[in-house]
């Protein structure tokens, strides 16, 4: 999951639908608080599948642009 939140394919679309998707989704990936403890904190690792599937779409899209 880690992997797929740093992929180089992820845009500032995806976030937007991660943060859409997540409850208490408010939150800056920019940001140096950004960190693995705010990751465990926000639960995203309930969201683990939809991040896979949003980071598979990103590495399709990318395909498509390049």
């Amino acid at each position: 999951m880690i992997e797929d939140l740093r992929h180089e394919a992820i845009r500032d679309r995806h976030w937007l639908d991660l943060r859409r998707e997540i409850r208490g989704g408010d939150f800056d990936e920019k940001s140096d608080d950004f960190t693995l403890e705010k990751v465990f904190e926000l639960h995203l690792t309930e969201y683990a599948a939809k991040i896979a599937e949003l980071t598979d779409n990103a590495k399709k899209e990318l395909k498509i642009e390049v």
